[in-house]
C-alpha cells in the first residue's frame, strides 16, 4: 500500500489552504443553505502529518489518534487535532453545522522586573520626560528609581531592621533581619517610561533606612532595600524578606 506525507509548513498558509472537515463516514455537506448526504469511498493510505519537521498525530476530543484520508484525490485531515496543533481553540455549533475556530487571548507574560536606583544626575534625568516625584527630605539630593517593565503598587518605604526593634535581643550570631516600618509614598504604577524620582538624604550610615515595594508581574510582593556604598558613595538595592511587623515601643 502506498504511503503518503501531508506536509504543514506555516499555520496561516495551512489554514487559509486547507479545507476543514470533521473525520466522519458520511460527509453532511451544506450548499446553499441546503443539506445533503452523499456516499464516499474513504481510502486511508496510512497519511503522516509532518508539523515544521516532526511528525503530527491528530487526536480527537478523547486523545484518540485519528487518521487522515482521501477522498476524489482530496487529503483531508481531522480539524480538532490540526487546529490545537497549530494553537487553535476549536468548538462545534451543532445548530449551524458549524466548525468554530478561534485563536485563544494571548496571555500576559510574566517578566521579572529589573530595579535600578541611582543618584539623579542631570545626564540621568534628560533621558524621561516625565516623572514620579516626591520630596522626602530637605537636605539631601534626588535619587531616581527606574525599572525596565511596568510594575504596580509602588511604594517608597522606611526601613526598619531587628536590632532596632527594642524587645529584640541582639548577639555575635542574632541574624539581621528587614522589614517594612512605614509607607512614606506611594505611586501606583511604575513604567520604564516614567520612573520615580525622591529627594532624599543619602546619610544613612552602614544600615539601609529606605526601599521600594511592589507588586510583579506574577503577583508577588516584593520588596528591596536601598543603602549607600561606603567606598565610593553609589546607591545599592537588594532584595529582602519582609519578616517582621513593626511594634510600636508605645503599645
Amino acid at each position: 500500500m502506498q504511503r503518503f506525507t501531508a506536509r504543514i509548513c506555516g499555520a496561516k498558509n495551512f489554514i487559509l489552504g486547507m479545507a476543514v472537515m470533521a473525520l466522519v463516514f458520511m460527509l453532511i455537506l451544506t450548499v446553499s443553505a441546503q443539506s445533503r448526504t452523499e456516499q464516499a469511498t474513504l481510502n486511508f493510505n496510512n497519511i503522516i502529518i509532518m508539523l515544521d519537521g516532526e511528525e503530527l498525530i491528530p487526536r480527537d476530543v478523547n486523545g484518540n489518534a485519528v487518521e487522515p484520508f482521501i477522498i476524489n484525490g482530496t487529503t483531508y485531515l481531522p480539524v480538532r487535532g490540526i487546529a490545537n496543533a497549530l494553537g487553535l481553540d476549536v468548538d462545534w455549533d451543532d445548530d449551524a453545522n458549524t466548525v468554530i475556530l478561534t485563536t485563544p487571548a494571548a496571555q500576559p507574560v510574566n517578566e521579572s522586573a529589573n530595579i535600578q536606583v541611582a543618584w539623579a544626575t542631570e545626564e540621568l534625568l534628560d533621558i524621561y520626560e516625565y516623572f514620579h516625584e516626591y520630596f522626602h527630605a530637605e537636605y539631601g539630593a534626588n535619587m531616581i528609581i527606574r525599572t525596565d517593565v511596568a510594575i504596580t503598587d509602588f511604594d517608597f518605604i522606611w526601613v526598619g531592621n531587628s536590632f532596632d526593634v527594642i524587645e529584640w535581643e541582639v548577639d555575635e550570631d542574632t541574624p539581621l533581619h528587614f522589614f517594612v516600618e512605614e509607607v512614606i509614598h506611594s505611586v501606583g504604577d511604575l513604567t520604564p517610561e516614567k520612573p520615580f524620582k525622591v529627594h532624599t538624604s543619602g546619610h544613612w550610615g552602614v544600615m539601609p533606612r529606605v526601599g521600594i515595594s511592589f507588586t510583579d508581574a506574577d503577583n508577588n510582593r516584593r520588596y528591596f532595600h536601598i543603602s549607600e556604598s561606603m567606598k565610593d558613595g553609589s546607591l545599592n538595592i537588594v532584595e529582602f524578606e519582609n519578616m517582621y511587623q513593626y511594634a510600636s515601643s508605645d503599645d
